[in-house]
């Protein structure tokens, strides 16, 4: 969102890949795939930006087997890359976006999928993101006598559950701490 805001328009799910690929490099993942996917949309050396500075990025920490196995099939194209998995990577990682509003329900559910491909793993991402959105925004106070934000807040995880997808327009029918 911050790339957005700066830079213009942009596809946000795309430039978590583009990092999720540096961060895989950066492993010493599929490197030679992940540079000659970036490399040819940039002239800088890559992995590029200012995070393939931080050392910390390089070091191994634990497994992420379906995200691993996603960024090796960057070459087959950005739908066809997520697994079937429906392992916690892709909710854990979505968990900051519930910081940027209603909006961030839907995205999450998209960068969700960009790695785990189960609907339940996307359904599970949107309906943490949007409680996660509600409890810090919300106070029980406001939401008690507004009775709005929880009523938008049970219909987009009743959608969530049904269709895996959040609803556009529940989601855009206003900010869920508005």
């Amino acid at each position: 969102m911050m790339r957005m805001a700066h830079k213009g328009i942009c596809h946000p799910p795309s430039v978590v890949l583009h990092a999720y690929c540096r961060w895989a490099a950066l492993q010493g993942i599929e490197t030679e795939r992940m540079r000659r996917r970036w490399a040819s949309v940039t002239e800088a050396e890559w992995p590029d930006g200012w995070l393939a500075g931080v050392s910390v990025l390089a070091e191994r920490r634990g497994g992420a087997p379906a995200t691993v196995a996603a960024l090796s099939r960057i070459d087959d194209g950005f739908e066809q890359t997520a697994t079937r998995s429906r392992g916690s990577h892709a909710l854990t990682r979505a968990l900051p976006i519930s910081a940027i509003g209603s909006e961030g329900a839907a995205l999450a559910g998209e960068t969700a999928a960009l790695t785990h491909g189960d609907p339940a793993a996307r359904s599970a991402t949107v309906r943490v993101t949007t409680l996660l959105h509600h409890c810090m925004t919300d106070s029980p106070e406001e939401t008690h006598l507004s009775g709005g934000t929880g009523q938008l807040v049970k219909e987009t995880l009743r959608r969530a559950r049904k269709t895996g997808e959040p609803s556009q327009t529940v989601l855009g029918a206003g900010h869920l701490g508005a």
